[in-house]
């Protein structure tokens, strides 16, 4: 038996078949990119790098030739509290060293690259120290080991390689230039800011009055703690600062980031003049000036002029003790010295002393301050004692009896006054008498006279002017005093 085997041919048509194309799809599996947020930076960014710790991020500017350091928020990644650095010119690139502590910045037209110390806690950068490299360094790496750094420069066609100091020298220290603070000052605290890795850093200081150290400088003030006094020092215009540096492992080192010096200085002179004081007298008359000060010294003084007027718009100048009234001295004594003035002193010139006012002048070496606390101008409204009738006749025994009347017509001593019998001693018939006064007198006479008419006293001019004759030329006068601050005087003339 034979079986026959048929076979059957399929054609299929393969036109248009193809493998269909896989779609793209967008999904987010937590790395793409959103929210876009842009920072200011300086002009021209061209490069930037982020701290080993992630808490700080710096831009190297290529036209404004800075570095701007931002603080990283580790957690969301945003930027805050933007800080320029000046760097050389053109920055180019820029790298941080694996431990933190050191940013390098290449700066393409000055043929450079900038260490900047890093301070690891805050990241402020400062010490910015430049290097020569060859010519356009466009590119800047370091080492992992932190060892070495790299500058690639574009124009001389080499690579500039640089060992990284990463032992350092123990003990060290740092004394800064001599700051001049512009006039005196009363220094008050120090102090810095430091990073310390464990290690450790004293500071120390001194102050003077010359621009550079001498023997008249202080001596160093040592052991400063952090914001600690340095009152010591005032009184200076000139002050130093000294940071020692040590370290028990010389692959760590303490960071001196910034100093402070705290101090207080003070204008050295200022005035102040008193509104006007109308004593609404003519007869007032300026007797005293007296005030209350702190804190004067040799260098700390407190001083007064006064001045004063009839109508409170024409002045005498602002006088002090002398008669001048030159504008040119002042009262010193705060107890009171207007009281010693002489009487042809324009402040005692009576009716014109209607109007007062004061003028006070501070100075200081700029330490510290005087302090005025009160001022006082004593003025009197008194009117002087009146002394009238005044005879003298000499009697056979070569005694001579005077009479008088004494009046005050606002006496405040128990309508009392105190008498003094003077007598021409020359230039009795010139007008430009000189008087004394007589010592061997009784009557009406001293202290405590009673006001009133008819008073009478006897003096032995033998005594007191012995051997004088002058026939019908000598003179007497009477000298009432009412004892009041100012304006206290009288006096009465005999004829002959």
């Amino acid at each position: 038996m034979e079986y026959s085997a048929t076979s059957t041919n399929i054609l299929a048509d393969a036109s248009g078949v193809s493998l269909a194309p896989i779609g793209m799809t967008a999904v987010d599996d937590g790395f793409g990119l959103s929210t876009k947020t842009d920072y200011t930076t300086g002009a021209g960014p061209y490069a930037i790098t982020i701290s080993p710790d992630g808490a700080s991020v710096y831009v190297a500017n290529n036209s404004s030739a800075t570095v701007s350091m931002y603080s990283r928020n580790t957690t969301t990644g945003a930027l805050s509290t933007k800080t320029d650095y000046t760097t050389g010119t053109s920055p180019s690139a820029i790298t941080i060293s694996p431990d933190g502590a050191s940013v390098y910045v290449t700066n393409a037209s000055s043929a450079t690259v900038s260490m900047f110390t890093r301070n690891t806690t805050t990241g402020a950068l400062s010490t910015k120290i430049d290097y020569a490299t060859g010519v356009a360094p466009y590119a800047v790496t370091i080492s992992p080991d932190g060892a070495s750094v790299y500058v690639a420069n574009y124009s001389s066609n080499t690579v500039s390689m640089f060992t990284r100091n990463t032992v350092y020298t123990n003990p060290g220290t740092f004394t800064s230039a001599v700051i001049n603070i512009g006039a005196s000052a009363s220094f008050t605290t120090l102090a810095y800011t430091s990073t310390q890795n464990g290690q450790t850093l004293t500071m120390d200081a001194r102050a003077g009055n010359t621009a550079t150290p001498d023997g008249t400088w202080t001596a160093w003030q040592t052991g400063i703690a952090n914001g600690g006094s340095i009152s010591g020092l005032a009184g200076n215009q000139y002050i130093q600062y000294r940071a020692n540096l040590s370290t028990t492992d010389t692959a760590v080192t303490p960071t001196l980031d910034s100093v402070t010096i705290n101090y207080i200085t003070y204008a050295t002179s200022g005035d102040l003049t008193s509104s006007k004081y109308d004593s609404e007298s003519v007869a007032g008359l300026i007797s005293n000036m007296m005030w209350t000060a702190s804190g004067t010294s040799g260098s700390q003084v407190v001083k007064f002029q006064v001045r004063s007027s009839p109508d409170g718009a024409t002045w005498t100048n602002w006088c002090g003790p002398s008669t001048a009234c030159s504008g040119s001295d002042y009262f010193t004594t705060s107890t009171g010295e207007l009281g010693g003035l002489a009487s042809d002193h324009p402040l005692r010139a009576g009716g014109d002393d209607r109007y007062i006012q004061y003028k006070t002048f501070l100075t200081s070496a700029g330490e510290g301050t005087p302090t005025l606390t009160s001022a006082t101008v004593q003025y009197v409204v008194n009117g002087p004692p009146t002394v009238s009738t005044v005879t003298a006749s000499q009697s056979s025994n070569g005694l001579v009896t005077v009479t008088y009347d004494v009046a005050d017509a606002d006496n405040s001593n128990g309508n009392m006054v105190n008498i003094t019998l003077q007598y021409c001693d020359t230039n009795c018939s010139t007008g430009a008498e000189v008087w004394a006064d007589a010592v061997t007198v009784s009557g009406d006479v001293g202290a405590g006279v009673s006001l009133g008419a008819g008073k009478s006293l006897v003096w032995t001019p033998a005594t007191d002017y012995a051997s004088q004759y002058k026939a019908n030329t000598q003179k007497i006068r009477i000298k009432a005093d009412d004892t009041d601050a100012a304006n206290n005087l009288g006096y009465g003339t005999s004829s002959t």
